[in-house]
């Protein structure tokens, strides 16, 4: 069932969510986000996403073959793009990771006239990721992470030396560890273990010199310091929020904190840090980032439109966006985007608020429209199942009849086979008793004819001794007579009585 009709249906339902999703990109766009990865057979599979004000919903995935190179790569970005059931000019924005075949796909990609409005934006948790391997490279971070890793693997390959640490620790946190561990090293228990190997020996003393270093384990609260910024920018690009705006004030908002937890270091191994913050920045930041920032109300600030480097990659937007440079349209925008920003009517409190209050009833409108519409969706699929029930009663009810009426015809059959059966019966009981009748009536004329021959020898012949006759030959005359016709048994009754006078003359004269 499910190879046949179960997974059609199960798309069908799964179409009719989706649809109202993808119905949104008409009035407010939406963002592509796709991705690629390996399966196990090594085929080369991308992912894609379409995002909207509703929500993330997934679309399809596509299976690469032949070349895999970024022109066969842009060439299937707009295959699918093209055969989505979004209009082009509805998608603002198309989202992918930062590996080099994608980066390289998308001067491909930007190249086609009829998507040249789409933003090109890289994947900010991707970058995160990137910035923690790269800090993880830096040669200080490496060593101390590479220590930490000898230290965990220890304790987890060798059982004795765990069961030790468990005696003296029993929490999982880091500054408990620090004086458990500290203890540990010096009690006899771990001083009187043989360790088997050489290499388990070297081990055993690199743990000691580690956990019973003081700076190490300051260092590895300076590295947890500096990974933390990183990790709670993370989650935040990760989460399902609309964070898009604030990504850049975040992410500078990260290298301060960063920085502060690097007070500490020396100013190579801070300027190491920076190095990767500044190198990742200028990857992934892109001019729709900061145009989405300016227009953000969260970030109004009347210094903003000065900005040199703010104002061209704004412009850059516009441009993309449809509206070209010193037209009456693109220098409109700009003018709106000072008064933005320098509170003057009609974007001072007041009409904002105004308009967040339109907004959010707009935003209440639909909400409701929603789910008066799921509530309709659901008050039908109650009826269609209600129905789907009260026509499977009926059906169960016919066939409970066809069968009722089956059973009764098959019990009429038998009896009226069974009437034939009996009437069969009695017809050959008549007729057995009707030859039994016939049989009984030949031999009681045969026996009368015997007697009447009897009587007349009594009659005619000498008073002698009748001759007398064996069994086998009265048996055999009376089968004789049974035989034949009315005829030929008057000649044998006659040829019986010459025989026996024959016999009683004979007998006489002897």
């Amino acid at each position: 069932m499910i190879r046949t009709t179960l997974l059609d249906e199960l798309d069908v339902e799964v179409q009719k969510c989706v649809k109202p999703v993808l119905a949104t990109s008409a009035n407010f766009g939406c963002t592509i986000m796709t991705d690629g990865w390996t399966n196990i057979r090594g085929q080369t599979l991308c992912n894609y996403l379409v995002g909207t004000t509703r929500g993330a919903t997934y679309v399809t995935t596509d299976v690469m073959r032949g070349k895999k190179d970024a022109t066969a790569l842009a060439q299937a970005w707009l295959r699918r793009l093209k055969s989505l059931d979004i209009k082009l000019v509805d998608i603002t924005a198309f989202v992918t990771d930062s590996a080099s075949s994608n980066v390289s796909a998308m001067e491909v990609f930007q190249k086609d006239k009829s998507v040249k409005h789409i933003s090109l934006i890289s994947c900010v948790a991707h970058f995160m990721d990137l910035i923690l391997e790269d800090i993880g490279g830096i040669e200080w971070v490496a060593t101390r992470i590479a220590q930490a890793r000898v230290v965990t693997k220890f304790f987890k390959r060798h059982s004795h030396a765990r069961k030790v640490l468990q005696a003296f620790m029993t929490m999982a946190l880091l500054l408990p560890a620090k004086f458990a561990s500290a203890r540990m090293v010096i009690d006899d228990r771990w001083k009187d273990t043989v360790w088997s190997m050489k290499k388990i020996r070297d081990d055993a003393k690199e743990v000691i010199a580690c956990v019973g270093c003081p700076q190490w384990w300051e260092d590895m609260k300076a590295v947890c310091k500096l990974l933390d910024p990183i990790m709670d920018m993370l989650q935040m690009v990760d989460s399902d929020t609309r964070q898009f705006g604030k990504i850049l004030q975040q992410y500078d908002e990260m290298i301060v904190r960063c920085l502060s937890a690097c007070a500490a270091f020396d100013k190579e191994e801070q300027d190491a840090v920076l190095e990767v913050f500044d190198r990742r920045r200028t990857m992934f930041k892109s001019s729709t980032h900061v145009a989405v920032m300016i227009l953000d109300p969260e970030f109004r600030d009347h210094t903003l439109p000065d900005d040199d480097e703010m104002q061209h990659d704004l412009k850059v937007a516009l441009v993309q966006f449809g509206y070209p440079e010193d037209s009456d349209q693109h220098n409109k925008i700009l003018t709106s985007i000072d008064k933005f920003h320098a509170r003057e009517p009609p974007f001072d409190d007041v009409g904002m608020d105004r308009a967040q209050t339109v907004e959010e009833q707009a935003e209440i409108d639909r909400r409701l429209a929603e789910k008066k519409k799921e509530k309709e969706e659901k008050k039908r699929k109650e009826e269609e199942v209600k129905e789907l029930l009260e026509e499977k009663e009926k059906m169960e009810k016919e066939r409970k009849l066809m069968e009722e009426l089956k059973e009764e015809e098959e019990e009429e059959e038998e009896e009226e086979e069974e009437e034939e059966e009996e009437g069969g019966k009695l017809e050959r009981r008549r007729i057995q008793s009707k030859e039994e009748g016939a049989e009984s009536s030949q031999a009681g004329a045969i026996r009368m004819r015997q007697l009447e021959a009897l009587n007349w020898m009594e009659q005619f012949s000498y008073r002698t001794e009748f001759p007398e006759e064996t069994e086998e030959e009265k048996n055999a005359f009376i089968i004789r007579l049974a035989s034949t016709d009315e005829a030929e048994k008057n000649l044998l009754l006659e040829e019986k009585k010459a025989e026996l006078n024959n016999k009683m003359v004979a007998a006489k004269k002897q």
